[in-house]
C-alpha cells in the first residue's frame, strides 16, 4: 500500500502496471484490478458481512493486540 500511496502518477495500465512495483505482486494486483473495475475490494466487505472478522476488528483496536492475541480471545469465546 506505501508503494502506491508514494506515487507521484496516476496507474492507467492496470494489474500489469502494479505487478512491476517494488513489493506488489499478483494478489495486489488482482486487488488492485478488482477495485478499479467495481470501486470496492469484496474482501474489505467481508468485514461488515462476517461476524468473526467484525469480533476480530474489534480486539485489533486494543492496545497491544495483534492478529495471533485477537485470534486467541476470539478462539476463547
Amino acid at each position: 500500500m506505501e508503494t502506491l500511496s508514494s506515487l507521484d502518477w496516476a496507474l492507467t495500465g492496470g494489474d500489469v502496471e502494479v505487478t512491476r512495483l517494488p513489493g506488489c505482486g499478483r494478489k495486489i494486483a488482482e486487488l488492485f484490478q478488482q477495485f478499479k473495475d467495481t470501486g470496492m475490494i469484496d474482501e474489505a466487505n467481508e468485514i461488515d458481512t462476517d461476524p468473526r472478522l467484525s469480533v476480530l476488528v474489534l480486539f485489533y483496536d486494543i492496545w497491544g493486540v495483534g492478529d495471533v492475541t485477537a485470534r486467541e480471545f476470539y478462539n476463547k469465546g
